[in-house]
């Protein structure tokens, strides 16, 4: 029998998220609580065992790492993933990262010992950010949603479909000054909005200034202070419908009207987007059917090996038009 990260916890004397930290090269640990973990990992060679035999009993269990379940972006993916799973016999377990990566990691080290059968991943976790990623896709069946993660099964949005649409719609209201507004480094999607919003403008001639670019923490300030510039920008692109409901708050509290001084764009469609006033332009994204083609394909996959080449399925987002974009 192999040895398990519980193993490892009581023979260093140390917690499980401490070992899961030593794994992972993250969180704090001294030099020499990491020193005496370690050399009990490399003494019983210890990888991530998914089989966890001690537990094959609880084979019809399946992990989910998400990145926020408040987020009701992810609460509604694993409301799909969760209906599928219960459909076919398994049961979900399911983490919540609070949009640590450190805590995905260590979630991700904790399920695995739980003997689940498969895992799917609502995360940042990538082949080039995470150890433990690259160990766990050698031996257990995973599925990733919005991910670049290679070597698994994936479903992602079309998220160029989008950005055109989204781009397309505005410029076809006069628009010409056009902004994006969000955080492109919290998630691989908005990562790749981001660089489409740079295409879509570049396809259409029309100039990306640096300073209608609002992403990082001091991105309300600054799209407060372009508002007031010389040619500031007409519309924005927001890059998910949370991001747009800052720009909806920034407007609010400094008496700037949308749409008529500022259009603006969301993309995923949540609840609260018809709700708002006024409702939110947005693109509407198949949350829980996303979470449904997650969880079919990896009961395929579990079902029929990993012989079958990995698949990548892009779902196609819908234009909804409501008040936010205003013509020119």
């Amino acid at each position: 029998m192999g040895i398990t990260i519980v193993d490892i916890a009581r023979l260093a004397n140390v917690s499980r998220m401490t070992v899961s930290r030593v794994i992972n090269e993250s969180g704090p640990v001294s030099e020499e609580t990491r020193l005496r973990v370690q050399k009990i990992i490399d003494e019983h060679q210890y990888t991530p065992n998914v089989s966890a035999r001690n537990l094959r009993g609880y084979s019809n269990f399946i992990a989910v790492v998400a990145k926020d379940i408040a987020n009701p972006y992810y609460n509604n993916v694993m409301c799909g993933i969760e209906h599928v799973l219960r459909g076919n016999g398994h049961v979900m377990l399911y983490a919540n990262a609070n949009n640590s990566r450190h805590a995905e990691e260590e979630a991700v080290v904790e399920l695995l010992s739980c003997g689940v059968r498969g895992m799917i991943l609502l995360s940042s976790l990538s082949d080039d950010n995470s150890k433990i990623i690259r160990a766990a896709k050698k031996s257990i069946n995973i599925v990733a949603v919005e991910s670049d993660l290679t070597g698994v099964d994936a479903v992602n949005v079309d998220n160029k479909d989008g950005v055109s649409k989204a781009i397309s719609h505005l410029i076809s209201q006069g628009h010409r000054e056009i902004g994006l507004y969000g955080d492109a480094d919290d998630s691989f999607s908005g990562m790749v909005r981001l660089n489409e919003y740079l295409t879509a403008m570049k396809e259409n001639n029309f100039a990306v200034r640096e300073s209608a670019v609002f992403t990082g923490k001091n991105r309300a300030r600054r799209i407060f202070n372009a508002l007031g510039e010389k040619n500031p920008p007409t519309a924005v692109m927001a890059l998910n419908d949370h991001y747009a409901l800052e720009i909806y708050e920034l407007c609010r509290e400094n008496g700037i009207s949308i749409p008529h001084q500022l259009s603006v764009t969301g993309f995923d469609n949540l609840p609260v987007s018809h709700l708002i006033n006024p409702g939110l332009t947005t693109l509407s994204v198949p949350m829980r059917g996303m979470g449904e083609k997650a969880a079919e394909l990896l009961m395929n996959r579990i079902k029929n090996g990993r012989k079958a080449a990995f698949e990548r399925i892009k779902i196609i987002s819908e234009l909804v038009l409501r008040e936010s974009v205003a013509s020119r």
